[in-house]
């Protein structure tokens, strides 16, 4: 289905830059994200911490980007 998908919408990227995923990113990429981001994202972080806290699952430590 995603293949038909994909196909139907000739979705076909080239992107001009491999930096798609934090394994390739460039570290000062990864730092520009996380400066961005971090307002964004520590509320959601804080929610999962107190959820787990009361359900004594232990929380993601660590972003991806």
């Amino acid at each position: 289905m995603a293949k038909l998908i994909q196909l139907v919408f000739e979705y076909d990227p080239k992107p001009p830059f491999d930096a798609g995923d934090p394994e390739r990113a460039a570290p000062e990429v990864l730092a520009a994200a996380a400066m961005r981001l971090d307002p964004l994202v520590a509320p959601v972080r804080e929610a999962a911490r107190r959820f787990a806290a009361q359900t004594m699952i232990d929380p993601p430590s660590t972003a991806r980007y």
